[in-house]
């Protein structure tokens, strides 16, 4: 799930040496699993490990927390709904600005 912290604070341990931080408001974790290569590799094949999210991090609540989170599925099925209703007829992951026109 990607996760970001609208109020509170959180903890946060990363890595094999257990680095510890303290994180608030608009902190966020777990975009890795918002890749589309990713999510298309799962949409595919529900278990496949040599594409699967693994964090190397764990994020600890210490206050109140308003947070947001969203699975890959929920995040693809937007883009996916986002892009068939500006009608583009190309389904990639890709839109007409990412990759703007060259000037000559």
């Amino acid at each position: 799930l990607f996760t970001l912290i609208i109020e509170g604070k959180v903890e946060v341990t990363v890595g094999v040496a257990n680095f510890v931080y303290i994180e608030g408001a608009f902190s966020y974790y777990g975009q890795t699993c918002l890749d589309p290569e990713l999510a298309l590799n799962s949409m595919e094949n529900e278990i496949n490990l040599s594409k699967t999210f693994v964090p190397d991090f764990s994020v600890r609540i210490l206050s109140n927390v308003l947070m947001v989170q969203i699975s890959s599925a929920y995040y693809n099925s937007a883009v996916r709904s986002t892009k068939l209703s500006l009608n583009l007829t190309n389904l990639s992951f890709k839109t007409p600005l990412d990759n703007p026109p060259k000037t000559i």
